[in-house]
């Protein structure tokens, strides 16, 4: 038999963003408007996104309480959804990123060029991240 076995952690999402403006009012409106709209803070030439971390909420109870989400007898797990999908694109274009930074080492280090092949490699890897 197969289980989907799930658990929630509570927790408190704090984000802090620079807003240019004239006033705290001005840029509390602002803050509010670009949130209801939908508007990352990194598209805007006025906003700087700060700090964004989550932390436990200690005081909302139980962290892990193990609960049964889907008895799926001898029927395939279901797909991965799109949160553990853009965990496994991050951690390739990570990848990719370090495969790059070591390709430019290597070559800086020898003084010979960047392998060819170390590039391609790179490449192939970043197709797997596209979104």
């Amino acid at each position: 038999m197969k289980y989907v076995i799930g658990y929630r952690v509570p927790h408190i999402h704090e984000v802090k963003v620079g807003i240019d403006a004239d006033s705290a009012e001005q840029a509390l409106a602002k803050a509010q408007m670009m949130f209801d709209n939908g508007k990352r803070w990194d598209e805007s030439d006025d906003c700087m996104l700060l700090h964004d971390d989550f932390s436990e909420d200690e005081g909302a109870g139980h962290a892990f309480e193990f609960t049964l989400s889907q008895e799926l007898g001898d029927n395939d797990y279901p797909r991965p959804d799109y949160s553990v999908r853009a965990m496994e694109k991050d951690a390739t274009a990570r990848a990719v990123v370090e495969q790059l930074v070591e390709a430019y080492r290597r070559a800086s280090e020898t003084g010979a060029p960047v392998k060819g092949g170390d590039i391609d490699a790179a490449y192939l890897l970043a197709l797997e991240c596209q979104l």
